[in-house]
């Protein structure tokens, strides 16, 4: 299964693209801690699955979660 997850807003500075999933160093300011993605892709990892940012060619920032397809197999 994959979701996207797009926004309009200014986007994300180069800065904070290059740790972005690194806690305490994806913030751009000091307003926020700086670990919301960092769960988000520990999550993501605990079941199998990513998260990772998408370059897109217009205003904002988009997110791609994917996680494994459930399964009759693996399903609790």
């Amino acid at each position: 299964m994959q979701i996207q997850i797009c926004d309009n807003g200014p986007g994300l500075p180069e800065k904070a693209k290059a740790h972005l999933f690194k806690p305490f160093q994806g913030k751009a300011t000091g307003v926020r801690s700086g670990l919301g993605l960092t769960i988000v892709q520990e999550l993501m990892r605990g079941h199998g699955g990513s998260a990772e940012y998408l370059e897109a060619n217009r205003p904002g920032a988009c997110f791609r979660l994917m996680l494994p397809k459930l399964t009759l197999d693996n399903a609790e």
